[in-house]
C-alpha cells in the first residue's frame, strides 16, 4: 500500500516537473505545501514547506499569494512578466497559483491596456480602471474594503498663480504621495482634475478607515509638496466610504456617489477637511440638494427682497446710509436664514444672478432716498468671476439715475485669493465709475493691509467679532490700529455689529464715528425705512443710545 502510494506521488511529481508554467500550492494557512521545478528555479531560495511570510526577497509574490490573486498581470524583478492566476484548493482551503508567461500578443495587448487604463499625466490609474477595479472588488472579491477620495483644495489657485506647468508638477507629485501612503496593496487613481481616489483592503480594511483618511491629511498638513523648485502648502480634503463588504449588493455609482457625498462635506470645513460617510450625512446632502432646487426656483418666480440695515453716525446723531441685505421668504419653507441660502448660493454660483438683483433694486430703492443717504452693496467674488460686475454697476447707475457718489460696494478679502492682479483691475474699474469702495471685515484675514495699499479704499469696516468682546485687550488692540490707519491713510472706517450703548460709547472715545448694529435697528424692509430714520433721530434726542445729541434735521422724507 505505501509502495502504491510513493509510486502515485512519484508521477504527480514528474507531472508537476513536466509542467513548463511554474506552479506551486499554498495552503489555508500560508504554507508552501508544494512547487514544480519551474517554479523553484524561477523564485530561487524558496523550499517546499517554508511559509510565505519568510520570503523577504520575494515580497511581490508573497502580497500576491495573500492576496489570491486571480487574474493579474506582473512584472517580477528580474524583468520576467507573466499572468498569475490562483485557483482555489479544495483539499486544503488553500491555493494553486499558475505562472503563465506573457507571449508578444500577451504583452502587445497588456501594453494597450496599460494605456488605455492609465492617467497620462500622472501615471495612476484613470477613472475607467478605478471604477473597473472597484466594480471587482464589490461582487467577487475576497476581502473588505474602503474607498477613498481626495482633493485638492484651491488647485484653480495654484494654476492661476503659478501656471499650468506647475500644477501638473503638484497633481503628479500628489499622486506619488498617495500611492506611498497607500502601499503596494492599494489602488490609487485620478478621477478627474484635482480629484484622486483610492481603494483600500487588507485585514484592517473594516476598523482602519478614519485613522487612513487622517493620515492623509496630516501629511499633507505637516509636509509641503517642492513645486517649480520651491515648498508649497498644499491643503486637501479627503472623504471616506468605509466597510465595504464583497457581495453586498452596492454597486459602483452608489458608493461613488456616497464618496462624493462624503468629500463635499469634508470641503465645507477649513478647520478638519475630513468626512467618513454615513447614512445621516446622505439626508443632510439631499435636504441641501432641495433647497438648491427651491432656490433656483426662488429666482425665477422673484421670491427674494431686500431688508435694509442703517448706518449711524453718532458724532451727529443720524443715519448716514443704508446696507442692503437680501432675504429668501420662500412659499414652502417660510424665513430662510441668509446663514443658510448664502453659502450654497456662493457654491453653486447663483450668487451671481441674485447679486445682479440686489444691486438693480437697491439702486432702484435709494435712487428715491433723501439726497444725504449712501446705499452699501455687498459684492459677492463670484460676481467677479461669473460676470461683468463693472457693466452690472455702470447698467443699474444709468437705468436708476442713482448718483455714484451716493453707491458703496463691499468686498471682502477673499476676493483677492484667486488672482489679486485682476481683482484689482476690476476694482480700479469700477472707482472709475465714481463710486465708493469699501473693504468689509477688514483684519480677519492675512494681507488686508498688502491690498490696502495697492487699492485706494475708501472705507474700511471693522468687523464684529472685535466689536463683540471690545473687553478683550487684544480686540481693543485691534480697534485703535485700524481706526489709527483710518485716520493716517485718510479712510472712513465704520464699526459693525455694535448691540450696546456701552459698546457705542467706548468706540466713540476712540475716534469711530459710523456704526452699524442692532442697538440702533435690525435689518428691516424696504417700507420701514421712514420709520427707521425717525426712531434713530429720536433716540439720540432722547438718550436712548447713552447720550443725548442735537440732531441734524433731515431734508426731505423718504
Amino acid at each position: 500500500m505505501q509502495a502504491a502510494v510513493e509510486r502515485q506521488q512519484n508521477r504527480l511529481r514528474i507531472a508537476l516537473d513536466a509542467l513548463q508554467k511554474p506552479l506551486c500550492l499554498v495552503d489555508e494557512g500560508g504554507r508552501m505545501t508544494d512547487a514544480n521545478a519551474a517554479f523553484l528555479q524561477m523564485f530561487p531560495g524558496l523550499t517546499v514547506g517554508s511559509h510565505i511570510s519568510s520570503w523577504t526577497d520575494h515580497t511581490q509574490l508573497t502580497q500576491l499569494l495573500a492576496a489570491r490573486a486571480q487574474d493579474e498581470v506582473v512584472t517580477f524583478p528580474d524583468g520576467w512578466t507573466c499572468r498569475v492566476r490562483c485557483h482555489s484548493n479544495p483539499i486544503d482551503n488553500g491555493v494553486i497559483a499558475v505562472f503563465n508567461e506573457l507571449t508578444n500578443q500577451d504583452t502587445a495587448q497588456r501594453e494597450l491596456e496599460r494605456i488605455s487604463s492609465q492617467d497620462s499625466l500622472t501615471g495612476l490609474l484613470n477613472r475607467d480602471a478605478f471604477h473597473h477595479d472597484l466594480e471587482n472588488a464589490l461582487k467577487v472579491g475576497e476581502t473588505p474594503f474602503f474607498v477613498v477620495v481626495v482633493d485638492v483644495v484651491a488647485f484653480k489657485t495654484i494654476n492661476t498663480t503659478l501656471g499650468l506647468t506647475a500644477g501638473d508638477e503638484l497633481l503628479r507629485a500628489v499622486g506619488e504621495r498617495l500611492s506611498a501612503i497607500a502601499g503596494p496593496g492599494g489602488r490609487v487613481a485620478r478621477l478627474a482634475g484635482d480629484e484622486f481616489g483610492l481603494i483600500v483592503r487588507g485585514e484592517n480594511a473594516v476598523r482602519a478607515p478614519e485613522r487612513f483618511g487622517r493620515v492623509i491629511v496630516q501629511d499633507f498638513a505637516r509636509r509641503p509638496v517642492t513645486i517649480v523648485g520651491r515648498p508649497l502648502a498644499v491643503r486637501i480634503a479627503v472623504g471616506v466610504v468605509p466597510d465595504l463588504q464583497p457581495g453586498s449588493g452596492l454597486d459602483v455609482q452608489t458608493v461613488m456617489r456616497d464618496c462624493e457625498i462624503a468629500l463635499a462635506t469634508a470641503k465645507k470645513s477649513a478647520s478638519d477637511p475630513f468626512c467618513v460617510y454615513a447614512p445621516e450625512i446622505q439626508k443632510e446632502h439631499q435636504n441641501r440638494q432641495d433647497i438648491e432646487r427651491d432656490l433656483r426656483e426662488a429666482l425665477a418666480r422673484g421670491e427674494f427682497e431686500l431688508h435694509f440695515q442703517p448706518f449711524v453716525d453718532v458724532k451727529r446723531g443720524c443715519v448716514s446710509g443704508f446696507e442692503a441685505l437680501v432675504r429668501w421668504n420662500s412659499p414652502t419653507r417660510g424665513r430662510v436664514s441668509p446663514g443658510v441660502f448664502i453659502p450654497i448660493m456662493e457654491e453653486t454660483g447663483l450668487i451671481v444672478p441674485l447679486g445682479l438683483f440686489v444691486l438693480r433694486d437697491a439702486c432702484r430703492q435709494a435712487a428715491h432716498w433723501p439726497e444725504g443717504l449712501t446705499l452699501s452693496i455687498n459684492l459677492s467674488p463670484r460676481q467677479f468671476e461669473g460676470g461683468d460686475i463693472v457693466a452690472d454697476v455702470r447698467q443699474s447707475l444709468a437705468e436708476t439715475r442713482l448718483d455714484p457718489k451716493r453707491l458703496q460696494l463691499e468686498v471682502t478679502e477673499s476676493l483677492f485669493l484667486s488672482d489679486g492682479d485682476g481683482v484689482l483691475t476690476v476694482l480700479n474699474a469700477l472707482r472709475g465709475l465714481g463710486v465708493a469702495m469699501s473693504m468689509d471685515d477688514f483684519g480677519t484675514g492675512y494681507s488686508s493691509l498688502g491690498y490696502l495699499s495697492r487699492f485706494p479704499f475708501d472705507k474700511i469696516k471693522i468687523d464684529q467679532s472685535f466689536v463683540r468682546d471690545l473687553d478683550r485687550k487684544e480686540n481693543m488692540a485691534i480697534v485703535r490700529a485700524v481706526l489709527g490707519l483710518g485716520a493716517s491713510m485718510k479712510l472712513a472706517v465704520i464699526a459693525e455689529g455694535v448691540e450696546t450703548a456701552e459698546q457705542m460709547r467706548v468706540l466713540q472715545e476712540e475716534g469711530c464715528d459710523e456704526m452699524q448694529g442692532y442697538l440702533f435697528s435690525r435689518p428691516r424692509p424696504a417700507g420701514d425705512l421712514p420709520k427707521m430714520l425717525v426712531d434713530i433721530k429720536e433716540g439720540f434726542q432722547q438718550g436712548r443710545f447713552g447720550r443725548e445729541v442735537n440732531v441734524i434735521p433731515m431734508l426731505r422724507s423718504v
